[in-house]
């Protein structure tokens, strides 16, 4: 009998281990995926308007057609 207590004790201790260790790897991760998540937000940018090549594109396009219209 006092096989098996001294038995289930070091097994209560090695499963309070494992999931202190767990825990701690848990928070680890929560940390890292905070991290990733305000560096993505920082680096994140908002375009507001036309992009500069698209308005040239246009631009010469409707030049284009235009000047193929008038003659």
């Amino acid at each position: 009998m006092d096989m098996k207590l001294k038995e289930a004790e070091v097994t209560i201790m090695k499963l309070t281990q494992e999931r202190s260790m767990a825990t701690k790897e848990k928070d680890k991760l929560e940390g890292e995926v905070e991290a990733l998540k305000t560096k993505s937000a920082a680096t994140r940018t908002i375009q507001v308007g036309f992009p500069f090549l698209y308005v040239c594109v246009v631009a010469i396009m409707s030049l284009v057609v235009g000047y193929l219209t008038h003659l």
